[in-house]
C-alpha cells in the first residue's frame, strides 16, 4: 500500500521561507504558488480502493474507514494546506543527503522527509515513511549533530515499524469496544518502549559518523530542567545540568519522575542513556559532517521564519518570545522591531486589560512575578535552552534590578523609542495607531504625519486615517469568505468529508446569485490543494478576523441590537466596538481597496459526522458568521440555529439565513 499513499523518492522536502522584510539570503526566500504541484498529490483515493476492495463485513469496512480518514486523507491535508512546505531545491538536496547519510542510500530511498510551518519545537514520522521536521526546531537546533539525532531517531520509528505496531496492539487491546485489561498494561508500556528503541538507534547511527553526542545531551538537559521548573519541583539554576547533580539526587529525581505509562521516558533517564553511548566513542566530536555554512544559513532562515509564522497565526505572545531572544542577543534589525512593536500592539489592541499587566507573565502563577512585575525577573520562562541561559545570564535586563519596563504598555513604548533612534518609520504607525486606541489625538496626527513625510509602507492607509480620522473605505462589496474545512467524526478530524463537500459549493454559490453585484464568494475548500498563495492569503485574513474578537466580546455585541435599552457597562461596550480590523492588521487596506472590499463576513462552520461511513450528512451543524463593515462603527454576528430539537440545518437552510441577514 506504500506506493499509493504517501511515497515517491521524487517528491522531495518542501519548504516556504519568505520574511517579512529580508533581503539577505535571497536563495532562501519563498513565495507560495499560486497553483498546487501535483507531485504532492499522493492519490489517497487509491488506498481506499485498495483497503476496501472486495471487503464485506460492515465491521471491517468501518475499521478501514476510520483508519483512512485518521491518517491517510488528514496526511494528504497537511500538504493540501501548506503545513507542509514545497519546493525549495537547495534545501532539499542538504536535508536528502543527511537523510542518506545516516541510514545509507539503501534504507532512505523508502523515506521521505518534509519541514512543516509550524513554531513548535518538534518532529515526527509518520506510518508512511515521511518524516517532518518543524521549523520551530531547526530554528533552535545548535548545529547538525542535533538534527541528524532526531532524523535518526524519528527515521527509527519507521524502520522498526512502531505505530504499525502500537496500532495493532491497540486493535487488540480495544477489540470491538471493550477493553483487554491482560493487554491494557503492556500496550500503555509501548510508547516508552519504542522511544527508547529509537534514541538507542539514533546514538549508534551518530557513533558511525563521529558525530558530538554533547548537542543532544544538552537538548535533554534543557528540557529536564524547563520540565522540572514549570512543575516547580526545585530552582531553574540548580537543575541546568544533570552532571553537577549528585547520584542519589538524580536517583531520587528519577524515582519521583517515573511514570511507567508515560508516552516518553524523562528526560533525564534519556540523557544518561545517551551519556553512557557518548563515552563509548571518545573520537566523536563533529559537531557537522555536510555542511557547516548550509546549516547556518539554514538556521538564520528558520529563526525568522517561526517569528513570522507566529506572527501571521495572531499568536503574539510567541512571536514575542521568540524575538526577544533574538533582541537579547544583539539582534536589533528592522524585522526585530517590527515583530516586537507590533506584537505588543495587536496584543493590546486584542486585551486591553494587558496593558497593566506584567511583560509576559499573565499566563504564569509564580509568587516572585507579582502584579506589574514583568517575566525578565525569571527568564528561565523564555529562555529555549541551555546556550540562551549562558550566553544571556550576565544581560543588563537580566542582572541589573531595575528593569527596562515592567508592563506591557511600558514594553511597547521602550521598544518604539529604541527603533525609532534606529530610524525603523514603521514605528511612528504603530504608535498612531497605538495613541489613537488611547484616544490622544494630536500624537495621532504627529506620527502619522512623520510616517507620511518618511514614506511609510501603508502610507495610503496612514493619508486615509490623517483625513477622516479612521481608516475609510469607499463604498464596495461584501467579501463573504465561506470556511467549510472543519470536519469532524467524532473528536477525529475528517479531511475526507471536507474534499467530499465540495460538491455543494455550487449550491452555496446559487444562494447569493441574486446579489452577484454586490457579493464576492470565496469558498475555503476550494483552495486547498489548488491554490496556495490564495489559500496562504485568506488564512492570513481570517486569523485576523477570529483574533480580534474574542468570545465575551460576541456575547456583548449579540445582546445589543440597534435601538435596543439594554443595560451594560458603556465602558465595556465601547472596548468591543471600538476595535477594528484595519487598526489590528493596517496591512490589509490596500488589499480590501484594491479588490473594492468594503464589508467582510466570515462564515465559520463545523460539520459533526456520526460515522465514518455516511458520506453525505451529518449529526450536527453549527456555525458563527463575523459580518465587518470597514466604515462601521460596530461588528455583527450570526449563529447557527441550535436548541433542544434542532441539531442540524441542511446547507440551503444555513445558506438562507446567512442571505436572510445580510440583504433581509
Amino acid at each position: 500500500m506504500k506506493q499509493h499513499i504517501l511515497y515517491n523518492k521524487y517528491f522531495y522536502l518542501t519548504i516556504i521561507l519568505s520574511l517579512y522584510f529580508s533581503t539577505c539570503f535571497s536563495q532562501m526566500n519563498y513565495q507560495f504558488p499560486e497553483t498546487f504541484d501535483s507531485s504532492y498529490y499522493f492519490h489517497p483515493e487509491n488506498a481506499k480502493k485498495d483497503l476496501l476492495n472486495g471487503e464485506k463485513d460492515e465491521d471491517k469496512i468501518l475499521e478501514k474507514q476510520s483508519y483512512l480518514t485518521r491518517y491517510v486523507y488528514n496526511e494528504q491535508f497537511g500538504f493540501d494546506n501548506n503545513t507542509v512546505y514545497m519546493n525549495w531545491p537547495v534545501a532539499e538536496r542538504y536535508l536528502i543527503r543527511l537523510l542518506d547519510t545516516i541510514i545509507g542510500k539503501t534504507r532512505s530511498q523508502h523515506l521521505d522527509i518534509f519541514l512543516k510551518r509550524s513554531h513548535i519545537e518538534n518532529a515526527a514520522a509518520s506510518r508512511y515513511g515521511n518524516i517532518y521536521m518543524n521549523m520551530g526546531f531547526l530554528a533552535t537546533a545548535e548545529n547538525e549533530a542535533l538534527l541528524a539525532s532526531v532524523i535518526a531517531h524519528e527515521t527509527a520509528h519507521y524502520i522498526f515499524q512502531h505505530k504499525i505496531k502500537e496500532l495493532k496492539e491497540e486493535e487488540k487491546t480495544f477489540a470491538y469496544g471493550a477493553i483487554n485489561f491482560d493487554r491494557l498494561g503492556g500496550y500503555l508500556k509501548l510508547p516508552q518502549k519504542f522511544e527508547t528503541q529509537a534514541d538507542s538507534f539514533a546514538a549508534s547511527k551518530l557513533q558511525k559518523l563521529g558525530y558530538s553526542m554533547e548537542s543532544t545531551l544538552e537538548f535533554h538537559e534543557s528540557e529536564n530542567a524547563r520540565e522540572d521548573f514549570f512543575r516547580n519541583d526545585r530552582s531553574f539554576k540548580t537543575m541546568l545540568r544533570a552532571s553537577n547533580l549528585s547520584d542519589k539526587e538524580i536517583a531520587e529525581r528519577k524515582r519521583k519522575r517515573r511514570n511507567d505509562y508515560a508516552s516518553h521516558p524523562s528526560y533525564i533517564a534519556r540523557y544518561d542513556a545517551f551519556k553512557k553511548q557518548a563515552e563509548k566513542c571518545i573520537s566523536c566530536n563533529k559537531a557537522f559532517v555536510i555542511d557547516s555554512v548550509f546549516f547556518m544559513k539554514l538556521k538564520k532562515t528558520a529563526k525568522e521564519e517561526v517569528k513570522k509564522i507566529a506572527f501571521e497565526a495572531c499568536q503574539f505572545d510567541e512571536c514575542i518570545q521568540f524575538t526577544l531572544l533574538d533582541y537579547l542577543y544583539g539582534v536589533k534589525h528592522p524585522k526585530n522591531f517590527y515583530y516586537l512593536i507590533e506584537s505588543l500592539r495587536r496584543l493590546m489592541y486584542i486585551k486591553p486589560e494587558l496593558k497593566r499587566e506584567g511583560f509576559l507573565t499573565e499566563k504564569i502563577e509564580d509568587p516572585d512575578l507579582g502584579p506589574g512585575r514583568c517575566v525578565l525577573y525569571k527568564p528561565e520562562y523564555f529562555y529555549r535552552n541551555l546556550k540562551d541561559y549562558e550566553h544571556l545570564k550576565n544581560h543588563p535586563f537580566i542582572v541589573n534590578t531595575v528593569k527596562p519596563f515592567n508592563t506591557y504598555k511600558e514594553a511597547f513604548l521602550f521598544f518604539s523609542k529604541e527603533a525609532l533612534k534606529a530610524g525603523f518609520n514603521e514605528t511612528n504607525l504603530s504608535l498612531a495607531l497605538f495613541y489613537s486606541t488611547e484616544k490622544q489625538r494630536d500624537s495621532v496626527t504627529k506620527y502619522l504625519t512623520n510616517y507620511v513625510s518618511n514614506n511609510g509602507l501603508h502610507s495610503s492607509f496612514a493619508k486615509e486615517f490623517l483625513v477622516n480620522g479612521k481608516p475609510k473605505i469607499s463604498k464596495g462589496k461584501t467579501l463573504v469568505l465561506y470556511n467549510n474545512i472543519p470536519n469532524y467524526t467524532g473528536f477525529i478530524f475528517n479531511y475526507y468529508q471536507c474534499i467530499n463537500r465540495r460538491k455543494n459549493n455550487t449550491i452555496i454559490r446559487e444562494a447569493f446569485s441574486t446579489y452577484k453585484d454586490s457579493v464576492d464568494v470565496t469558498i475555503l475548500n476550494e483552495a486547498l490543494g489548488k491554490s496556495p498563495q490564495k489559500l496562504y492569503q485568506l488564512n492570513k485574513l481570517i486569523s485576523c478576523v477570529y483574533a480580534l474578537y474574542n468570545d465575551k466580546d460576541i456575547d456583548v455585541c449579540k445582546e445589543i441590537r440597534l435601538h435596543s435599552r439594554l443595560v451594560k457597562d458603556e465602558r465595556e461596550i465601547s472596548d468591543v466596538f471600538k476595535k477594528h480590523l484595519l487598526i489590528l492588521a493596517p496591512e490589509w487596506y490596500d488589499w480590501l481597496k484594491e479588490n473594492n472590499y468594503e464589508k467582510l463576513f466570515c462564515v465559520d462552520l463545523i460539520f459533526q459526522h456520526d460515522s465514518f461511513m455516511k458520506n453525505t450528512e451529518e449529526y450536527y451543524n453549527n456555525f458563527t458568521g463575523y459580518y465587518l463593515d470597514m466604515n462601521a462603527p460596530r461588528p455583527f454576528f450570526k449563529d447557527g440555529v441550535r436548541n433542544g430539537f434542532v441539531r442540524k440545518q441542511k446547507e440551503k437552510e444555513i445558506l438562507n439565513d446567512l442571505v436572510t441577514f445580510l440583504y433581509k
